[in-house]
């Protein structure tokens, strides 16, 4: 048994810290040797860990993910994180300048994250991590694009097949769900107007069959995406998505439904943006 423990990883090419774990909490019972395979030389039937905060320090150096009041149990097979922020410590114009092209400086807030039904002999034997459902009860993104630095040359950004097979250890996440989401996109014009902003908020999103196992892609390699929302506050926004991972031209097929909506409300952002002002209109619905 562990109490108020402390665990860091240190890079050994760089020396720099990669991760720091504060306030651990260790209950292991039925210690036994792990079976050849094993990464870890020695498993648990029932363990509990809880740690106060894990912070991730990315190989990029510009960002850091934290993770506040973790806890993970063998009985119920369930790892709880009551909040997970993932964000860049460099100022925004600092970020950009270093980039030197146009890309995407996020920010994210996920509070009360958890994921049920880990196989946790998968994930010591295999490093795979393989889960029933993810789910988080709050979502919040905030992306800002920055048009005053070019595209960068020969290059585009990867299409979500890409990022998923790109992911190096395997996994699979039956499903995700997430209520109360918003998403504030923010766009500085290369013409000295301030950002002008888009926002949805009030998501649901419910994603189903995400996984980069090659076998369990063989006989579906199909995601599926559903999301609902209000785009600023207002107009009701459904969206429908289906994505082949394995597609070798990356199509995907999205189908989209928007309610009742004063597009007087883009008037956010394409003032700012684009130079043009809504005086007046109606959207009643779309697809």
């Amino acid at each position: 048994k562990v109490n108020d423990g402390k665990f860091i990883i240190i890079d050994k090419m760089s020396n720099k810290t990669r991760l720091i774990s504060d306030g651990i909490d260790l209950d292991i019972h039925e210690l036994e040797p792990s079976p050849p395979k094993y990464i870890i030389p020695y498993r648990a039937s029932v363990f509990e860990v809880q740690s106060d905060s894990i912070l991730y320090f990315h190989k990029n150096e510009m960002q850091v993910t934290r993770l506040l009041n973790i806890s993970l149990a063998t009985d119920d097979s369930l790892l709880k994180c009551q909040r997970l922020i993932v964000c860049i410590t460099k100022p925004e114009d600092e970020f950009f300048r270093i980039k030197e092209y146009q890309c995407d400086l996020p920010y994210v807030d996920i509070t009360n994250f958890t994921l049920n039904g880990i196989n946790g002999d998968l994930l010591l034997e295999k490093k795979y991590l393989y889960a029933e459902e993810a789910k988080a009860t709050k979502f919040y993104l905030r992306t800002t694009r920055d048009k005053n630095y070019p595209y960068r040359p020969g290059k585009i950004t990867p299409m979500p097949q890409d990022q998923i097979l790109g992911i190096e250890s395997p996994f699979y996440l039956k499903k995700v769900s997430v209520e109360n989401g918003k998403i504030d996109y923010f766009e500085i014009p290369s013409n000295g107007n301030p950002a002008g902003n888009l926002w949805i908020d009030r998501i649901k999103i419910l994603a189903e069959n995400i996984t980069n196992d090659s076998s369990l892609l063989a006989v579906n390699d199909t995601l599926r995406i559903t999301m609902e929302g209000y785009i600023y506050s207002q107009g009701l926004i459904q969206v429908f998505a289906d994505m082949p991972i394995l597609d070798p031209q990356k199509r995907h097929y999205v189908y989209c439904k928007i309610g009742v909506f004063d597009p007087s409300n883009l008037n956010r952002i394409t003032i700012n943006c684009a130079q043009m002002r809504i005086q007046k209109g109606t959207i009643r619905s779309g697809e």
